[in-house]
């Protein structure tokens, strides 16, 4: 149950509001905050870890909560005034904003085999920006020529990393650099999707004397306009 949710805390980044024609949105009409929100969803606490991500230190909660999405967005909609939401299918996006400029993010989604629902939180400072550029980006992470550091989150417990960025170029060039530049600092191709098809887009590396695995993606920007990356770097147990 770890590793399918360390890209949680990349979603409850999301700038809302989300794509409209994956979420219907709303505003919140009531009043409320955030101790009225944790009375109404009556979770049942799992877990909870630092992650640190563009350099804030943030602790993710994860809650089982044992009511389903419908009933906790009939809830919301009744309580929360000055927040947003999106939602689709099967998971609702959620933030309200705090007196002192923070925002609490959750994120509610229904897994099969989960019933019904987890929730995932993060309480945002106010200075927490993530336009702003990465300062601690790590070396471990290579950036292709010319891409831009969007997003690092460090999940110390976890004893990993994960980068995402922004391209100029489109994704067949970036891939091929990231490939490269990753073979030149003693990674082994364990994939090799780039070299059997052009229209690749991530490769898996291993590392064996570090005992590392690395996880790359890169897709095309809706706009056109060049490509994103993402980047995770994991030390495997001994």
């Amino acid at each position: 149950m770890k590793h399918p949710f360390l890209l949680i805390p990349l979603l409850l980044l999301s700038v809302l509001p989300l794509r409209a024609d994956v979420f219907s949105l709303f505003p919140f009409r009531g009043g409320g905050g955030v101790s009225q929100l944790e009375n109404a969803l009556n979770g049942s606490r799992l877990w909870s870890e630092e992650v640190v991500i563009n350099g804030h230190h943030l602790e993710l909660e994860v809650e089982l909560v044992n009511r389903t999405l419908n009933d906790v967005l009939q809830e919301f909609r009744g309580q929360f005034k000055n927040g947003a939401a999106a939602m689709n299918s099967n998971s609702l996006l959620f933030e309200i904003p705090q007196a002192n400029g923070a925002k609490k993010r959750c994120y509610l989604v229904e897994l099969g085999g989960i019933v019904p629902m987890l929730r995932f939180s993060l309480l945002l400072p106010a200075d927490f920006n993530r336009k702003n550029s990465v300062a601690d980006w790590d070396q471990e992470l290579p950036l292709p020529p010319g891409a831009s550091a969007q997003t690092l989150m460090r999940f110390p417990k976890r004893k990993s990393i994960y980068g995402t960025f922004q391209s100029p170029f489109a994704v067949r060039q970036t891939l091929s650099d990231l490939v490269r530049s990753l073979e030149s600092r003693g990674w082994r191709n364990v994939g090799g999707e780039t070299a059997v098809s052009a229209a690749a887009g991530g490769e898996v590396f291993l590392r064996e004397k570090q005992n590392e695995i690395m996880i790359i993606s890169v897709k095309d920007l809706p706009d056109g306009r060049g490509s994103a990356g993402s980047l995770y770097l994991h030390k495997l147990a001994k």
